[in-house]
């Protein structure tokens, strides 16, 4: 896969990751600033014209110059009172920042850890959220090969796409190390399930969070579909 389609599959499965959470924000009577609804149209136009060109072999007869346009900026509005909210951690492990309340964090007690507390270490509220719905698109797809016992080809490449955003933004943020369990814990399980052989080397630097992964292994696959939205 060349390096330009890898970074358009990443940037469709953001966009779409987006939407989704959008979809839950704004209701069907819901009442939209002229910013939002401009934003939202050009992000529609734009979709729709590169999905005729690829499943039709349509091209736009002439390009219209806009103003750049990023799905950031309106998940940038959505997360920016979370400036100003306190983090709530609930019984299950759950991190809620502003309007996002994660779902598949019980899987992840270094994510716990870190998220709780992620704001006195960075003030850039966006990439944080961003990061943890990343996360949450990661930790599901987790919960479904465990569930399964197993990962196909495909599934792996979204596993590593997810974590590369993820260690992208934390690169954006200064926090790659306390990231790290994504590639050490997360990553690896993927590799295990997927049948990929880590060195010995890199077994031991597993750590101990990963055994006690693997040893809950079996508890997660009783509870874990009643887990998976």
């Amino acid at each position: 896969m060349s390096s330009e389609g890898k970074m358009a599959r990443a940037s469709l499965r953001k966009t779409a990751m987006y939407s989704t959470e959008l979809l839950k924000m704004i209701g069907i009577n819901s009442e939209l600033d002229a910013w939002v609804q401009d934003k939202i149209s050009t992000i529609d136009h734009s979709i729709e014209s590169v999905y005729g060109y690829y499943k039709f072999g349509e091209k736009e007869e002439a390009e219209v110059e806009m103003e750049p346009q990023t799905v950031d900026d309106v998940i940038i509005q959505a997360v920016k009172q979370a400036s100003n909210e306190e983090t709530y951690v609930d019984s299950d492990g759950q991190i809620t920042i502003g309007d996002y309340t994660t779902k598949h964090f019980d899987i992840c007690p270094s994510a716990q850890k870190l998220y709780s507390s992620i704001k006195d270490r960075t003030v850039m509220i966006h990439l944080i959220v961003e990061t943890m719905m990343l996360q949450d698109l990661l930790f599901r797809l987790e919960k479904q090969a465990i569930a399964q016992g197993s990962i196909d080809s495909d599934d792996m490449e979204k596993a590593e796409e997810f974590a590369e955003l993820i260690m992208d933004n934390a690169e954006q943020m200064n926090l790659m190390e306390e990231h790290s369990y994504i590639e050490d814990v997360h990553l690896a399980k993927f590799r295990q399930l997927a049948g990929i052989s880590n060195s010995e080397d890199d077994e031991e630097e597993e750590g101990m969070e990963y055994e006690d992964m693997e040893m809950s292994d079996n508890s997660l696959f009783v509870t874990i579909k009643h887990q998976i939205d």
